[in-house]
């Protein structure tokens, strides 16, 4: 009895004495985790288009370096593709004989080299020395309708190109055959306009 008075007048008012933790005192000291800050889908897309833009501008830089290093091609063509699957926005500026220059939609200036093979532009065909006397030997066939005047004047100088040629240039066999031939339907046409130049003057006269 004089133990509990003993307690009863140590525990006065205002004095708070220690008392054993309930389950809701418990549930009050445990400590919520701290939320974590995920990216949102379409800021994870965002940061996955900024890390291909860097990288492509870096394989472009290369690539105007070097168009024919094979691992910046490959690399340079699979982030492109990616890019483009989720901007497919390509702006053509310009080509060269290697490349192709596209602008993206972020406006990154972009270097694609070419795959296919750049076709050599053929060499100029050689004028040949025969190409004179067959334009005027046409002509020459054409005078004869003009009672062979400009025959007689225009066979002479076919006649003398070939000569020229025969003895001057270097012919092949095929070339040769064909100037000699010429040159003898040249003299068979100044005959012709031979005759009907004297006809003509003739037929003037009388």
């Amino acid at each position: 009895m004089n133990n509990k008075n003993a307690n009863q007048i140590a525990v006065g008012p205002g004095v708070s004495t220690p008392s054993q933790p309930t389950e809701k005192t418990k549930l009050k000291r445990i400590q919520i985790p701290q939320r974590i800050n995920t990216p949102t889908p379409s800021e994870a897309m965002q940061e996955k288009y900024a890390g291909l833009h860097e990288q492509l501008e870096r394989l472009s830089q290369r690539v105007e370096q070097d168009p024919n290093d094979p691992e910046a091609r490959r690399r340079l063509q699979h982030v492109l593709r990616q890019m483009l699957e989720q901007d497919a926005f390509l702006d053509y500026q310009y080509q060269s004989d290697s490349i192709y220059r596209v602008k993206t939609g972020a406006g990154l200036e972009v270097n694609v080299p070419k795959e296919r093979a750049v076709m050599q532009p053929y060499a100029a065909m050689k004028s040949s020395a025969l190409h004179s006397p067959m334009r005027l030997f046409r002509l020459a066939l054409l005078g004869l309708l003009l009672s062979g005047v400009p025959t007689f004047f225009i066979t002479p100088i076919i006649m003398w190109q070939l000569l020229f040629a025969l003895v001057d240039k270097p012919l092949s066999r095929a070339e040769k055959i064909h100037a000699t031939t010429l040159m003898f339907s040249s003299f068979i046409l100044f005959s012709v306009a031979c005759v009907l130049s004297v006809l003509l003057i003739l037929h003037l006269i009388a």
